[in-house]
């Protein structure tokens, strides 16, 4: 009785060992394999703190698959950009976990999500409290086993255990036979070693994934824009990097490029990176950065800057503290008016600057203010939105709370008289988005229904009728909204199917739908072509007469009014269909947020950087120059 080893020939009835020696190195390598597969999950549940979790869908294919098994690192949830792999619970689930892609952050810090191999976005929004953790190392195959048992594929599962019993059987030790470890066998088990475990570092290894429909999330930094801005005749867009261009008007430096050039195409906002949320007055831009601080520039004849002066900004200045001492932190939201500017921060208070001629900075005076002020008794916002000379907030118990002007019941009071301090909306239990028009307010419920009132001379409000409403009333035919932008006088939502509605005043081409007539119902916004619908849209932000959309490929849409170059697609002319915003000298900008002013727009890029076109008169491309 020896041990197996290779003999010069092979006697009658004998059977030769190199079919045995070749069993035991395939039975030792399954079972290493497995074995170290093991060995990684144990290690990073008890060793790391990290929770095991099995894939059982194909939503993240091809980089995670049915399964896989990933170990996830809990996480409070904050701080996540576009590109990051994240774990969460459903919201409204039992508990159920899902993995998959986040594609943007919309005005309220929430997250948009979608699984790399799903032709759509989810169509909830994901808020930091649903986020379970952020997966930090993939282990391939391992919970196939228990993923066939759970779905009932017993064949498989029974050959696995077979297999498995077989080769346990292979190389248990005989009483003619030790066992014996070659040194092929260590060779093998370091080869497992490398291609078994795949570390999962930030967002990094699975960043460069593909959807079904081809579309990369891999473009070059600067390039993923993934939200959008429309202030009166210019427009801004954010990328995923936090990075900030605009385009449009710039006579008061409101694109932020330096100059006050209107530009018809996007430029770069000077100086900036890390935005995280923007907004866009008339002719002012403003952003909140990832540390918490606001920084604006352009138009600063009322202290809309918030940085304790009168004077215009063609590229950013930080907001000071209130009474002009330290800088303003801690901000969660910012919200542009008129000539005004509101921010929330972390512990629900608000915060507003600006002119105050109408009570629209909520502190009880009628009194401009060149640094922050504290709006009275609100301690719960959660989102803000400023109409042309009002104020509105959403709090987390879902009531809404507006002040300022009322002269149309834009504060939803039922009146029509102005209040320098919040008054509570009527009939609004919960809300989680909020925006003011010129002269009307609109709200997302948390049914995914929007609720407007004020003035409704162009169906601005969406309820089939022209008549003006002092209390809110719900906008025909919406019921899966997820955000909510109001122009001048229209409005448009986007839905959890990402596509666009828009309703209210036409005349420019606005409304998105190939007309210029009036709507006084949501109408589906069309395609580049006119002929079907625009789908795929992640953000829509509304200017005076414009609107722009940022899509999950990460190009800018807009539509409507031009005549500044706020459309951002290098021309003056209006268009009623969206055609892409184009990039300075770049035929392929992707963008990651945008918003419209009265006439420029401004966009943030992947890099945290701002791209601005449209008029710049008054430095609102933030360029550094007046020049459009």
């Amino acid at each position: 009785m020896g041990e197996l080893t290779n003999t010069p020939a092979v006697e009658s009835g004998q059977v030769p060992a190199w079919p045995l020696r070749l069993s035991f190195v395939v039975s030792a390598f399954y079972l290493y394999t497995l074995a170290w597969l093991g060995a990684w999950v144990l290690f990073g549940a008890l060793a790391l703190g990290w929770d095991p979790i099995l894939i059982t869908s194909g939503s993240m294919e091809p980089h995670i698959r049915p399964g896989d098994m990933i170990l996830v690192q809990q996480s409070a949830g904050e701080d996540l950009s576009p590109g990051s792999v994240v774990t969460f619970t459903l919201p409204g689930s039992d508990g159920e976990l899902i993995t998959h892609r986040v594609q943007a952050v919309d005005s309220r810090g929430r997250y948009l999500t979608k699984g790399d191999a799903n032709p759509t976005g989810d169509s909830t929004p994901i808020s930091p409290t649903d986020v379970f953790g952020v997966p930090r190392l993939l282990v391939s195959v391992i919970g196939l086993p228990i993923l066939w048992l759970r779905t009932g594929e017993l064949l498989m599962a029974g050959l696995w255990i077979g297999a498995t019993a077989a080769t346990a059987t292979t190389l248990w030790p005989r009483s003619d036979r030790t066992l014996r470890v070659p040194a092929s066998s260590v060779a093998v088990l370091l080869i497992s070693t490398a291609v078994i475990g795949t570390a999962i570092p930030s967002n990094a290894a699975l960043s460069s994934a593909t959807t079904n429909s081809g579309d990369s999330f891999a473009a070059s930094a600067w390039e993923r824009f993934v939200s959008v801005v429309g202030g009166e005749v210019h427009s801004c867009g954010v990328n995923d990097e936090g990075k900030v261009w605009c385009w449009g008007r710039n006579d008061k430096g409101q694109l932020g490029d330096g100059t006050t050039d209107d530009r018809t195409v996007p430029v770069e906002v000077t100086g900036l990176s890390g935005a995280a949320r923007m907004t866009a007055g008339s002719s002012h831009s403003c952003v909140v950065k990832d540390d918490a601080t606001v920084w604006c520039w352009g138009l600063n004849d009322e202290g809309q800057l918030g940085d304790n002066t009168g004077t215009d900004q063609s590229s950013p200045v930080q907001t000071v503290g209130a009474g002009g001492s330290g800088f303003l932190t801690a901000v969660t939201d910012v919200a542009a008016g008129d000539t005004h500017t509101c921010a929330i921060k972390t512990d629900g208070t608000v915060w507003c600057w600006g002119r105050n001629d109408k009570g629209q900075l909520g502190d009880g005076t009628t009194t401009n203010r060149t640094t922050p002020a504290q709006v009275t008794g609100i301690t719960t916002a959660v989102a803000v939105g400023a109409g042309l000379k009002h104020t509105c907030v959403a709090t987390s118990t879902g009531t809404v709370h507006c002040w300022g002007l009322n002269d149309h019941s834009q504060l939803g009071d039922g009146t029509t008289t102005n209040r320098t301090t919040p008054t509570q909306a009527t009939g609004i239990t919960t809300a989680t988005d909020i925006s003011g028009g010129e002269s009307h307010t609109c709200a997302v419920t948390g049914t995914g229904t929007v609720h407007c009132w004020g003035r409704n001379d162009k169906g601005q409000l969406g309820d089939g009728t022209t008549t003006n409403r002092t209390t809110p009333t719900q906008a025909t035919g919406i019921t899966t909204a997820t955000d909510i932008t109001t122009g001048a006088k229209h409005t448009c939502s986007t839905t959890s199917t990402a596509t666009v509605y828009c309703w209210g005043l036409n005349d420019k081409g606005q409304l998105g739908d190939g007309t210029t007539t009036n709507r006084t119902t949501p109408t589906t916004v069309v395609d580049e072509t006119g002929t079907g619908t625009l789908t795929g849209i992640l953000l829509t932000g509304a200017g005076h007469n414009h609107t722009c959309a940022a899509h999950t490929t990460h190009t800018i849409y807009c539509w409507g009014l031009n005549n500044n170059g706020q459309l951002g697609n290098g021309t003056t002319n209006n268009t009623t269909t969206p055609t892409p915003a184009v990039a300075l000298g770049r035929s392929d900008a992707e963008f990651v947020s945008v918003v419209g002013g009265e006439v420029h727009s401004c966009g943030v890029n992947d890099e945290g950087k701002v791209w601005c076109w449209g008029r710049n008169d008054k430095g609102q491309l933030g360029d550094g120059t007046t020049d459009d």
